[in-house]
């Protein structure tokens, strides 16, 4: 998504710039935070985005992430760990 111009990546929360993304600085960079974190996802959208459309992007990212051929580091394919859409607005609270 990043690739096709349908989301933009603000930063990554590594030491160093991801080689796969070489222009999305890091938090260092872009804030001037020190802090990192190592596997975090996160998809973020415009306050206000409709029910419905939540709905449809929060099974977008859920998908893969559940699939049964997906390989998910240090999580489980049942989706461990994975929050989406229904608890939202905890998850923005972080930032």
């Amino acid at each position: 998504m990043i690739r096709a111009d349908r989301v933009k990546a603000l930063a990554t929360m590594s030491k160093d710039r991801l080689p796969t993304f070489p222009d999305v600085p890091t938090l260092k960079e872009a804030i001037g935070s020190d802090w990192t974190m190592a596997a975090w996802r996160g998809v973020f959208a415009p306050a206000g985005l409709p029910d419905d459309v939540n709905a449809r992007l929060s099974e977008a990212v859920k998908r893969p992430m559940t699939a049964r051929n997906t390989k998910v580091h240090g999580r489980t394919r049942s989706g461990h760990g994975l929050d989406v859409g229904a608890r939202r607005h905890r998850f923005c609270r972080q930032f």
